[in-house]
């Protein structure tokens, strides 16, 4: 609709072209918007998930050590985590408790999709707050379609970001991320608290 689309669009049909099953994409550009004029900067391509199973990725090493390495992670879940089943659920919470982290609700969650009695649980988002705003130095975001961490202006001082989806066309398609995993969120969560097995000397993760 308006030339400031055109870079996370064009990032966006880069990604679903380079994300298995590979194929042709077409981003359609009407007339009056080639006609307009517009500077920007196309979003870094970022990490493109080429495997199924997130033990055979290679980013894996990445992902574990910048969970890691945080001092102040923060969870962001969505609508997405309830299109799977509740063992999906149970995975976050021992994710979020395993990480020490604080969990946020997508602005336009429509579903319960954490139990709001964990002490973790901050609340939802209102459509006001901006992630990149919430004093974190890793935001991951699971499942989720109305928030993301660098949706405003594709800020490049925001928090490092992980984005789990069970959705290719997700926002990490169109906006900068470090980290994209797309799979069944659930054996997702649970194969990277898994691996967080291995650093029990930390206490977060005991």
């Amino acid at each position: 609709r308006d030339a400031s689309h055109i870079p996370s669009k064009i990032r966006k049909a880069i990604r679903i072209a380079l994300t298995p099953p590979m194929g042709p994409v077409y981003l359609d550009i009407p007339l009056n918007v080639q006609n307009q004029r517009s500077d920007f900067e196309i979003p870094e391509l970022g990490e493109i998930t080429q495997y199924p199973s997130f033990m055979q990725m290679n980013i894996n090493n990445s992902i574990i050590d910048s969970i890691k390495n945080s001092d102040n992670p923060t969870i962001f879940v969505g609508d997405a985590v309830k299109f799977e089943d509740n063992s999906t659920i149970d995975s976050i919470v021992r994710f979020s408790q395993k990480v020490g982290a604080k969990v946020y609700g997508e602005t336009l969650c429509s579903r319960s999709v954490y139990p709001y009695s964990e002490d973790n649980w901050i609340g939802s988002l209102t459509a006001n707050e901006d992630p990149t705003e919430i004093d974190s130095d890793l935001n991951i975001h699971i499942g989720c379609v109305t928030n993301n961490s660098i949706v405003k202006d594709n800020k490049k001082t925001a928090p490092e970001t992980i984005i789990v989806s069970n959705d290719k066309n997700a926002p990490n398609n169109q906006i900068r991320c470090d980290h994209s995993i797309i799979g069944h969120i659930g054996s997702i969560v649970s194969e990277i608290s898994d691996h967080l097995d291995d650093y029990c000397d930390d206490h977060r993760f005991k």
